[in-house]
């Protein structure tokens, strides 16, 4: 049989990798919303674990330190998962009222009956809460946008939650379903950061992309400018400005050939003080 508080301990182990992995992840890459939630909640799990260890020599405050960083654990997650999925936080912030709700009813239970079975049972009750609602989100996400790293997650967080409602039963002893919790958490962690990389490529796909077509807008635009260079041949008389076959033109007719520009006429007025002192001799 396994010993429950060496598997306890080893998470504990194994929750500090987690913590130490995601930190250097954030350091070395490109993070999106939701990712300190990620880490919060480990920290949280690790701190759960440490509660539990507790319950031996501080029975409620085990129980207590225990029971509200587990729940905090699971609902760090789902805001995780909003954050980063749909570019928001939970719409009701009272939400983060359930690890204190969780916890007055493991002091309520273990003060009246002292029964470690209820206290589990409570404990697996909101935290069963947490992963329908995340279970739910991931679902709905899932049909939204296609792909085989966001199936994956939701079924892992269905297994999670399916694991917490048989450490209800008599029939899951608590130190397996601790075990398999944990290689659970691993496992969606390393998802997560799949899904972070995975984002980064489509990111940058997208980026290549919208920088091709902005470089085949600006050939096109390269390609219909008309630009003038070189020395040009004019009269010194009367303006006329030769092109490159031999053929004197007007200045204006050899512009509007060569470019794109148009020309609208007027009078300065020097000129018109010319034309009116002409005018009046």
């Amino acid at each position: 049989m396994l010993d429950v508080k060496t598997i306890f301990f080893n998470n504990i182990i194994v929750s500090f990798c987690l913590i130490a992995v995601m930190l250097a992840y954030n350091l070395s890459n490109k993070t999106y919303p939701g990712h300190n939630k990620w880490i919060g909640s480990v920290v949280c799990m690790m701190l759960a674990y440490v509660g539990f260890l507790l319950r031996s020599t501080h029975p409620l405050l085990g129980v207590v330190i225990c029971q509200f960083f587990f729940t905090a654990t699971y609902l760090l997650h789902l805001d995780g998962y909003c954050e980063f999925f749909q570019n928001r936080r939970i719409i009701h912030k009272g939400y983060y009222l359930i690890p204190v709700m969780a916890v007055i009813s493991v002091v309520i239970i273990y003060s009246k009956f002292a029964d470690a079975t209820l206290i589990v049972k409570s404990m697996a009750f909101w935290i069963s809460l947490i992963l329908v609602n995340t279970v739910l989100l991931l679902r709905k996400i899932s049909i939204e946008k296609k792909g085989v790293l966001l199936q994956l997650s939701l079924g892992l967080n269905l297994l999670n939650l399916l694991m917490f409602a048989f450490s209800c039963t008599p029939w899951v002893q608590l130190e397996y379903a601790i075990f398999v919790q944990n290689l659970i958490n691993v496992m969606v962690t390393i998802l997560y950061i799949l899904l972070h990389n995975q984002r980064a490529e489509e990111e940058l796909a997208l980026s290549k992309n919208n920088l091709l077509l902005s470089n085949q807008r600006l050939s096109t635009t390269l390609g219909e400018l008309k630009v003038l260079h070189g020395s040009i041949p004019i009269c010194e008389c009367c303006k006329s400005v030769q092109d490159e076959s031999g053929s004197w033109m007007v200045f204006e007719r050899y512009i509007k050939n060569k470019t794109e520009v148009a020309f609208t006429h007027g009078i300065c007025p020097e000129c018109k003080n010319k034309i009116l002192a002409a005018g009046e001799k």
